[in-house]
């Protein structure tokens, strides 16, 4: 009898603990374990570009030179050489005499010519039709020969300081652009190209003109360029777009507390593409209703926020 009752007493001792053991795990562990096994993003740095490839057409200050002589020819400055007003470029010989060819101008001198020397240079082209130059597909060539005769091209002489590059666009690449803001142009071989947007042309065909801020040995030669064109770069925290959720028409992103629970925080947009967003860092100000305005903490960097908020919870 002894025995029977120390068996049902250990049994129920058993059953108390199986319970007691499973009430603790629903309380304590299961909550943590979800938490550990929810998709989550550690929040990253990121420069969000926005870009889009097409051509570039050259436009420049350029005074051509021709000879009235003929006669062999003798150069001595090198292709695309700044060259100081009144220095001799080249010497004439004729059958009776030598004549020098001086500077006219300071600038850098070039042998190469495209036919576009007299039409396309800032001023002119604001006046032009851009079907006039949008379409064109100039070839330049180096005219530096032994001999000429009376009206040939001998060299010309090209402004280093203002020269621009006109960049078709279409209206939405055209949006991405702001007037005054610097822009960079990735050329085909590798070089940078840091430029300012002045204007807009055209109103059916649309084109963008762009003073350029940097050297390019060959702007001289080249009159159309193949470009990779960055319109804005913006620097902030990247999110996935599935991470955020909106509440009261604001925009956040749940972040993982010390508490182990996801607490809904506000993120600033600054940019996005297709899959992720820009945000501000660590805060960002807020326009109030009366005027002034008010600090609001953000997401920061390394933050572990919630991969997916789902459907329902996304704008």
């Amino acid at each position: 009898m002894k025995n029977k009752k120390r068996t049902l007493l250990i049994t129920i001792s058993i059953i108390y603990l199986v319970i007691a053991a499973g009430l603790y795990a629903f309380v304590y562990l299961i909550p943590h374990i979800n938490v550990a096994l929810t998709p989550t993003y550690i929040v990253n740095s990121v420069v969000m570009d926005n870009f889009y490839y097409g051509k570039a057409i050259v436009v420049r200050y350029e005074q051509c030179v021709y000879s009235d002589y003929s006669g062999n020819v003798s150069y001595y400055i090198e292709e695309s050489e700044k060259t100081r007003i009144g220095t001799k470029v080249a010497d004439i010989y004729t059958p009776s005499d030598k004549i020098g060819q001086y500077c006219p101008v300071t600038g850098f001198v070039s042998y190469y010519q495209d036919g576009y020397e007299d039409v396309l240079d800032p001023e002119k082209i604001l006046d032009m039709d851009p079907g006039e130059y949008l379409n064109l597909n100039g070839v330049s060539r180096s005219t530096e020969a032994n001999s000429v005769s009376p009206g040939d091209f001998l060299y010309k002489v090209v402004d280093g300081e203002n020269w621009y590059l006109i960049l078709p666009v279409n209206e939405e690449q055209l949006s991405s652009f702001r007037i005054g803001s610097n822009i960079e142009v990735l050329l085909d071989d590798g070089t940078v190209l840091k430029a300012e947007a002045e204007r807009v042309l055209g109103s059916d065909k649309l084109s963008v003109m762009a003073k350029v801020l940097s050297y390019y040995p060959d702007f001289c030669k080249v009159r159309t360029l193949q470009a990779r064109v960055s319109t804005k770069q913006t620097k902030g925290l990247e999110i996935p777009v599935t991470a955020v959720a909106y509440r009261d028409g604001k925009a956040g992103v749940f972040v993982l507390g010390t508490d182990g629970e996801y607490h809904f925080t506000r993120v600033e947009i600054l940019d996005r593409n297709e899959e992720s967003y820009a945000v501000s860092e660590d805060r960002f100000t807020e326009l109030q209703d009366d005027g002034t305005e008010k600090v609001i903490q953000s997401v920061s960097l390394y933050d572990e926020i919630l991969r997916d908020v789902g459907e329902q919870d996304q704008k």
